[in-house]
């Protein structure tokens, strides 16, 4: 698929132009004259608590008619950081219960909005939350690939939300050159067990120790007895099938890796167990060096599933969006060709990342939303081509991903014919994330 060919709410939300040629012979009569068509464009608002009371942040994709918002908002204050950004108050009456722009407000180059704006403010948020909402709206939904850790808000989430949830991805298994050790956590498990869902446990490495299993792999025998280990200790549990996600190795583990992960599917598939291959795809024709070790379509060939782990898409010192709707598309754009995509689930992000002046962090949605509206005037903004909210203000920047955010991801699962989700990881997500996972059929 072409990467501009995804569904027309994307180009919406992206502001494309599209032109639109006159015919030869009008461009012979009049010269060559291009007619432009804008279309409607997108906005964000968003409820918060700070010291001065009730705040709404709005971002704009196109400057709008500032009249036309004072006059949608009565007994507001709007107060303009810039040509496309307000900030609205209420000093002198009470905020009222809706926050409410009309679709056929005037934007630039003679563009309206996609839709009405309708924010709820009362009940207002707690402090330390926001509610938000962005026109045009999306709503997709998709089958959930979950990724737990063991820690109690992973095992909470577990708990809670594992009807949803079609497979479940435990980690806890570390590979190293000498064999596999650790176990899947065991109340995670008994608890998707007891709910008939499928667990396949993760094999993880340990990236200070990548080169030594670089080593090993390199090695026929050794390659063959870590094979093995792995598929014996899936037919010990008893698990439909596992995950590979082994990171960090260099570039020249290519074919070895490759090679393992073909022996080590050969050793399940004998004992009728699956494998997933967890992979960094490439992106905008570009192979990082993280993305280096996979060769795609050989692994997607071997295995039964592969994971695309499109997120850290900003985790240096630049900060940005964790994973934006525009560099997933361009990811699967590069990471498809010659793989079965029925068999690949979109990784999803449900953490976010934070920058303050030192390297980023990341952290759950929830703490890290708190945070960062703690900050003296943080202002709730939006990257209208990523698809993703942040929030800024003089010391920090935080990119999050909630339940809106991720059913503009979920919606290209359905576009491009993807398996569903792989969500990172559970604990750290939007409660709210939850509202649009397609529920397996039993």
């Amino acid at each position: 698929m072409n990467r501009w060919s995804w569904p027309v709410w994307a180009a919406v939300v992206a502001g494309l132009v599209t032109s639109c040629a006159l015919p030869p012979a009008v461009r012979a009569a009049h010269g060559a004259i291009t007619v432009t068509t804008v279309g409607p464009s997108g906005a964000m608002a968003a409820v918060h608590q700070d010291p001065s009371g009730v705040v709404v942040d709005v971002a704009f994709q196109r400057a709008p008619d500032r009249a036309a918002v004072s006059r949608a908002v009565p007994g507001a204050t709007v107060t303009w950081t810039d040509m496309t950004h307000a900030v609205i108050t209420w000093t002198a009456t009470a905020p009222p219960a809706w926050f409410d722009l009309p679709a056929d407000l005037p934007a630039s180059g003679g563009a309206h909005l996609a839709a009405p704006v309708h924010l709820q403010i009362r009940p207002f948020p707690d402090v330390g939350t926001l509610r938000r909402v962005t026109v045009p709206a999306v709503a997709a939904s998709a089958a959930v690939l979950a990724f737990s850790v063991a820690s109690p808000g992973s095992q909470a989430s577990v708990q809670a939300h594992i009807a949803s949830i079609t497979q479940l991805a435990p980690t806890g298994w570390m590979l190293a050159s000498d064999g596999l050790t650790g176990s899947p956590d065991s109340t995670e498990v008994s608890l998707a067990r007891r709910a008939g869902r499928a667990v396949w446990p993760v094999i993880q490495n340990d990236w200070g120790t990548a080169s030594v299993l670089a080593s090993a792999l390199a090695d026929a025998v050794r390659r063959a007895q870590l094979a093995v280990a792995v598929s014996d200790a899936a037919a010990a549990g008893g698990y439909p099938g596992v995950h590979l996600d082994i990171e960090g190795l260099p570039p020249s583990s290519k074919n070895s890796f490759t090679a393992f992960a073909t022996a080590t599917a050969l050793a399940l598939h004998a004992r009728g167990v699956k494998l997933a291959v967890d992979v960094v795809p490439p992106w905008g024709g570009h192979v990082l060096s993280v993305a280096a070790p996979y060769d795609i379509p050989a692994l997607a060939a071997a295995a039964d599933e592969v994971i695309f782990m499109t997120y850290d898409e900003y985790g240096g010192a630049t900060a940005g969006p964790v994973a934006g709707v525009d560099w997933d598309i361009e990811s699967l754009d590069d990471g498809l060709v010659g793989v079965d995509r029925g068999r690949v689930w979109l990784g999803v992000p449900l953490y976010a990342r934070t920058w303050a002046g030192g390297p980023p962090t990341a952290d759950g949605y929830a703490a890290s939303v708190a945070s960062a509206l703690a900050a003296p005037g943080a202002v709730v903004d939006y990257d209208f081509a990523a698809a993703t909210p942040f929030i800024r203000s003089a010391s920090s920047v935080t990119y999050f991903d909630d339940a809106d955010s991720i059913a503009r991801k979920t919606a290209l699962v359905n576009a491009w014919g993807l398996a569903g989700i792989a969500a990172w990881r559970l604990g750290f997500e939007d409660p709210s994330f939850w509202d649009d996972a397609r529920p397996p059929v039993d």
